[in-house]
Order: C-alpha cells, then structure tokens, then sequence
C-alpha cells in the first residue's frame, strides 16, 4: 500500500495576551510524545522569537543586531520541508507582522499546506481583525481557524484542545504518553 505523507504547517499566530506561551510550553513539554504522533515543533521560545523578529525585522526593539536573528524563519520552515507530517509554529509577535512581511514569509513555505491558527480573547479588537486580515490573505479561507482563548487553567486546556484538534492529535494521549517517558 502506497502511503502519502502531508507536509502541513500549523502557524499559530497568537494574538498578545491569549495562551500563546502556554501552548509553548506544552509543545515544548511533550515534543517527544508530539514526535512520536507524526508532530514537528521545531522550536525552543528562543528559536520561535527569533523567527518571530526576523519576520518582522523588529530586531533593534528587542535590543538585537540583524544577524542575531537573520535566517532564524528561513531555518524553522527548512525544517517544516524536511519533516512529513505536522509542523506547529508559534509566537504571539507574529501577529502583528505587516501584510508585506506576511507574503514575504510565507514565500519560505510555499508549496506545503500551510494553516494559520489566530487565538484571540477578542475577536473583534483591532489587533486580532488586523491578523486576521494580514494572515488571511497568505492562506485559503478554509485554511484560516480562529481560538477563542480564555484566562485560566481551564481557558488553557481548552485552548491546548483545540490546537490538537487542528493539528490531528489526541492533547489525552500525548500527556499520557509524555508521562510515560518521563516515569
């Protein structure tokens, strides 16, 4: 039986204030389970910052010189290309990259299925319609999902569910599974 892989990429542009570093960290904290299951997250918060800056070449506000973050997109969406499955990407600065920033990212992941995940506690405040507009316009309609997010440890599960809803994988089992390698 031929199998086809999908190369897909999630790119979770998190509006501020909205779980996106939580969903960093539980990225971060069940990478292995996530691997196991097909899931690339192909970054530390370092890395995932890093690329943020270097989309948005917004270097000097953060104190940095251009090659402290030059490359930085180019080297997570090389390792999208190279892994078959699911590759998350994810930064809360993402979201307020300009439209010409947005078209010249996604150049790096033309020809994969990419899918931009906004999560918002807002949907109708400026930041997040302006995400939306900017990063909607890079993808399908039917490519672009909206996260309600809300405060808390149950508005981050809740979040954590959807984003593995999207992705394809069960938040139960990758727990359980991380749990396992940890033990």
């Amino acid at each position: 039986m031929n199998t086809v892989t999908r190369q897909r990429v999630l790119l979770h542009v998190g509006v501020h204030r909205t779980g996106t570093t939580h969903l960093q960290r539980e990225l971060l904290r069940h990478r292995v389970a996530l691997r196991e299951a097909g899931v690339l997250y192909p970054g530390s918060q370092d890395r995932m910052f890093r690329a943020a800056v270097d989309v948005r070449a917004t270097h000097r506000a953060w104190g940095l010189r251009r090659r402290d973050v030059r490359g930085a997109w180019d080297d997570l969406c090389r390792r999208a290309r190279l892994h078959d499955g699911t590759t998350v990407l994810s930064h809360e600065l993402f979201a307020g990259a300009a439209r010409r920033q947005v078209l010249a990212a996604m150049t790096m992941l033309r020809g994969l299925e990419v899918h931009v995940v906004v999560s918002t506690s807002d949907p109708t405040s400026s930041s997040t319609l302006e995400a939306l507009a900017h990063w909607g316009s890079a993808v399908p309609a039917r490519q672009l999902h909206v996260l309600a997010a809300a405060t808390g440890e149950a508005g981050h599960d809740r979040l954590w569910r959807g984003l593995a809803d999207l992705v394809g994988f069960d938040p139960v089992l990758v727990r359980e599974a991380q749990r396992a390698v940890v033990d």
